[in-house]
């Protein structure tokens, strides 16, 4: 895939839909070069990321908060292809509703500002 290509997608959703299908390819030189062209993307777009280090973090976060909503098996491929981890639960998947409820209050009241 080339940058151009990459940034005729049109939301994250393409973006995350895109990475997924090649992990399920399983290809791990098509999902290192996807993946940094998504880190690339990032540096170029967002106003508070000024760092690879930041943006790797960010495409982790994202890739591991949309993971979340596919179930274990999704979560685990964009782990291994992606480095995705969750960025309220970490790994940990297993929470009940009143502990990800917990997590998320505190989550969001430590980084209010």
């Amino acid at each position: 895939m080339t940058k151009e290509e990459f940034n005729e997608m049109k939301s994250f959703g393409d973006i995350f839909n895109k990475a997924l299908e090649l992990a399920r390819e399983g290809d791990k030189e098509k999902t290192s070069e996807f993946r940094e062209l998504y880190i690339s993307y990032i540096l170029e777009n967002a106003d508070d990321v000024a760092t690879r280090e930041m943006a790797e973090k960010r495409m982790s976060d994202n890739f591991g908060y949309y993971a979340g909503y596919y179930g274990d098996s999704v979560r685990k491929m964009m782990q291994k292809y992606y480095g995705a981890v969750h960025p309220v639960f970490g790994n940990c998947y297993d929470v009940t509703p009143k502990e990800a409820y917990e997590c998320g209050y505190h989550h969001k009241k430590l980084n209010r500002d």
